[in-house]
């Protein structure tokens, strides 16, 4: 309940924010300030005028302290976020395909019988520790779900080299290549233009993706 009544809150003060210029923490200290400056004068608007100014000039001063203290917490509080945000970006994977495609049709790495043929595509993982891997591939309107192999999942099996293909891949450390392919006979149709698109985490559970888009351009984010 608290969770909820912060985000409600934190929304709120957003809109303050954007219609007057002061948030809801701006607003609740000016309306302090206005009522108790009221309360203070008219309870002592009948006694000693010096009396009355040093309550006054004790509210201005509880005012300001109130002030003082918001504006540290909030410094705090971009502090935190920042060293956040840092803290992520140095966990941060990137994956991205490697080697090169000319056009769409060249794209025609399948398995069978647990076995990939043709072309494999390649993802270089550049920088940290990316797990969790799993992603697809749109071609001429079908979407094939990826499987994912390495060097540490190859056997030699009678003098063949042979890849151990998964949906998933656990984990893959940085300047690491692993292979993706795909079953031509299990997709889905959809409306989609070509792409190719991968998921991952990082070893803190953040999620990020990679998209390839129709013209080869790729782009890397957080989910």
């Amino acid at each position: 309940m608290f969770i909820f009544l912060d985000k409600k809150r934190d929304k709120f003060s957003q809109w303050l924010k954007r219609k007057t210029t002061m948030d809801f923490s701006d607003w609740s200290v000016f309306v302090l300030f206005i009522l108790g400056f009221f309360t203070v004068y008219y309870l002592g608007k009948d006694g000693n005028l010096v009396n009355q100014t040093s309550n006054i000039v004790l509210w201005l001063t509880a005012i300001a302290i109130l002030q003082y203290t918001k504006e540290t917490y909030w410094l705090k509080e971009i502090s935190r976020k920042q060293l956040g945000h840092q803290r992520e970006s140095n966990l941060r994977p990137i994956i991205l395909r490697s080697g090169y495609i000319s056009k769409w049709e060249n794209v025609r790495s399948s398995l069978k019988n647990g076995q990939s043929e043709g072309e494999r595509l390649q993802f270089a993982i550049l920088k940290n520790i990316a797990k969790d891997i799993n992603g697809y591939i749109v071609l001429d309107g079908k979407k094939y779900q990826l499987y994912f192999a390495n060097e540490i999942t190859r056997t030699n099996k009678d003098n063949i080299e042979e890849f151990h293909f998964l949906s998933e891949w656990g984990w893959m450390r940085a300047d690491t290549i692993i292979y993706a392919t795909y079953f031509d006979s299990k997709f889905e149709n959809v409306k989609e233009e070509n792409s190719i698109s991968l998921f991952y985490k990082d070893i803190e559970n953040h999620k990020y993706y990679t998209r390839e888009n129709q013209l080869f351009s790729q782009s890397s984010g957080k989910l």
